[in-house]
């Protein structure tokens, strides 16, 4: 299983749906009263349970308080346990203490269901992403034929068009540079999406070209 990396900052505490172990260690003694020393390792628990019936969310957190765990006021997101993500991870959190409080855990999750949770979690995300950038390449598409049967076939339109077209691509590498699952579905639409707007946005600017070469008035001829 793929270790996990969780950056902590000061703000509000959140849940998901996750079960882990930092350092990959545990105490192999109970920690009772008065201990000669801090445990090395944490386990951390992320939930998420519904808001009705109340008594159920109540019930969880009475027990965990039982057991003796801590609710920081923090939040809580996770990052794959990557050479890049401890980079970024460690220099937000020197920002972050310049106004609070910040903390990294190295994780690993307990068990193979809870990692397939995560990951599946994070598979979601960049699906939704993915689904956004298709909607937005179908108004780009949308738009063009708006254009062409409006007859706005002028190059500012062109211009307009193209960086439309330029910010979705952006926008398809900046997702696909953190998205390191290794089949997406809506990742290939994604693809062929851009690609028919590259060929809509070819045609429109040739209708455009050819508008404004028939409309050009004709040289007066000489005498």
């Amino acid at each position: 299983m793929r270790a996990i990396n969780t950056l902590v900052s000061a703000t509000v505490a959140t849940s998901e749906y996750l079960l882990s172990i930092p350092r990959q260690t545990v105490c192999d003694t109970d920690m009772g009263p008065f201990a000669d020393s801090p445990p090395d390792s944490w386990l951390i628990i992320a939930y998420d349970v519904p808001n009705e019936p109340s008594k159920l969310r109540l019930r969880v957190w009475r027990e965990l308080k039982k057991a003796g765990a801590l609710y920081p006021p923090f939040s809580f997101c996770i990052l794959p346990n990557t050479a890049k993500s401890m980079e970024h991870a460690s220099d937000l959190k020197g920002k972050i203490r310049e106004y609070g409080r910040a903390v990294v855990f190295e994780a690993k999750a307990v068990s193979e269901e809870d990692h397939n949770t995560i990951t599946g979690l994070f598979q979601a995300e960049r699906e939704k992403q993915y689904e956004e950038i298709l909607e937005e390449c179908q108004e780009f598409l949308q738009e063009i034929e708006n254009n062409i049967a409006s007859q706005k076939l002028t190059d500012e339109e062109v211009e307009e068009m193209e960086e439309s077209l330029e910010g979705l691509e952006r926008w398809f590498e900046r997702i696909k540079t953190i998205d390191w699952i290794s089949s997406s579905p809506s990742r290939e639409k994604v693809q062929k999406a851009l690609e028919k707007c590259k060929d809509a946005l070819a045609n429109f600017a040739e209708r455009a070209q050819t508008k404004r070469l028939t409309q050009q008035p004709e040289e007066p001829k000489k005498k």
